[in-house]
């Protein structure tokens, strides 16, 4: 929130940030927001019988198999829908931004040689 904050209101950031920049931004304000909101709305007041893991959690995983049971969204509360929806479309344009660079490794600095540091002799 506070990183959100500074990118919207400090002008520096603001112009240095691309409309990528910002999208990914907003969609990850979102995506706690609607996470949380379906956490302690949805889940404990709304719908307290609702236990997503029994089949919301089981479903996710079914996913990493390429194996997903639909039917076992059929009984998730719309939030808890909306928050996964969402969470899709940030991978959808994870390419096309800045949060690609997560996925690279810094080698330079693995095998590089050592910097050594000294100080300047006085004159």
């Amino acid at each position: 929130m506070i990183l959100s904050y500074r990118r919207f209101t400090n002008k520096r950031v603001f112009k240095t940030s691309s409309f990528s920049d910002l999208m990914v931004n907003v969609s990850f304000l979102i995506i706690i927001v609607l996470g949380l909101s379906a956490s302690f709305i949805d889940g404990a007041i709304l719908h307290p019988e609702f236990n997503y893991r029994l089949n919301l959690s089981i479903w996710a995983r079914q996913i990493f198999v390429f194996h997903p049971d639909y039917h076992l969204m059929l009984q998730v509360p719309i939030l808890f829908k909306i928050h996964v929806i969402c969470g899709f479309l940030i991978f959808a344009f994870f390419p096309y931004t800045r949060l690609v660079h997560a996925l690279t490794l810094p080698w330079q600095y693995i095998f590089r040689r050592p910097i050594v540091y000294r100080k300047r002799p006085r004159v």
